[in-house]
């Protein structure tokens, strides 16, 4: 007999080679339900790495509950919360390397059943599932974990070296190594200097002239200060400007060559729950 995770890459493959193969992919994937069956819209839920995270349950709702996060192809339990703040971690393991143990002494629960993930960082999944022990919908949660920002992650780039002490026109570029991160430049009462998103142009910059990069997301703010003659005088202006990874990779989602999301949902097991 093939193995059961052989079968299941070997679907996996297929699924890559032919899309139309969706109903079998779910058929091997368990008993499920319909993606339709999922409760509105799904709650994003947007926090600071290390911090403590709620996924409330909604107020119609009673538990016990049972909660899922996505791998990118399964659906594994990790916890079960019910009223009165009663929480069980559970060990869910699908093959080596891919389990909820990740999990272990970092959940909690309220008095109504909802869930408290302690310590979040950007290596945790982005997906997380909310049963009602099986009955009605399905809750879905999107988790998007941000990392404070500081100024020293703002790397400003100048275009050129300045040679000589004369005045000239610059241009300087702005940049953060992270995702869903606005950057702009403070150019209050300059009359010498034109800003455009994350690039700024000073005309007949001064050698005493400082400006302002800040950095944004939806958590944190930060600013780096510089001189530009000092930043393209001495040279500094040649730092490397990083790559900013994709906007959904922040977190948690890794490069692969063909990603495959199985659109189902395994009900839980009474049983095993």
């Amino acid at each position: 007999m093939v193995p059961l995770y052989r079968s299941l890459m070997l679907f996996i493959l297929l699924k890559c080679m032919f899309p139309e193969m969706s109903p079998l992919i779910r058929w091997a994937s368990g008993s499920s339900i319909p993606m339709d069956s999922v409760c509105g819209p799904t709650k994003v839920i947007r926090a600071e790495e290390g911090a403590h995270v709620f996924l409330p349950v909604p107020e119609s709702r009673t538990g016990p509950f049972t909660w899922r996060f996505d791998t990118g192809n399964f659906f594994l339990k990790f916890a079960r919360t019910e009223a009165g703040g009663k929480v069980q971690e559970i060990d869910d393991r699908f093959m080596e390397g891919v389990s909820s143990a990740g999990f272990k002494g970092r959940v909690s629960s309220t008095e109504d059943g909802s869930l408290i993930i302690a310590n979040v960082s950007t290596n945790d999944p982005q997906i997380y599932f909310e049963f009602a022990d099986g009955r009605g919908c399905v809750q879905e949660y999107r988790l998007l974990i941000y990392k404070s920002l500081k100024a020293e992650d703002i790397l400003i780039r100048c275009n050129a070296n300045v040679t000589g002490m004369e005045p000239r026109n610059i241009t300087l570029t702005c940049a953060v190594a992270q995702p869903h991160v606005n950057v702009s430049w403070d150019v209050t009462n300059r009359t010498g200097a034109e800003a455009e998103g994350h690039t700024l142009h000073i005309y007949n910059v001064d050698t005493n002239d400082t400006y302002s990069c800040t950095a944004q997301d939806s958590i944190s703010r930060a600013s780096r200060t510089i001189n530009p003659w000092d930043l393209c005088h001495q040279g500094f202006g040649k730092e490397s400007l990083p790559t900013v990874p994709a906007p959904n990779q922040n977190v948690n989602e890794e490069k692969q060559t063909c990603h495959i999301h199985i659109h189902s949902i395994p009900q839980p097991d009474p049983e095993t729950d």
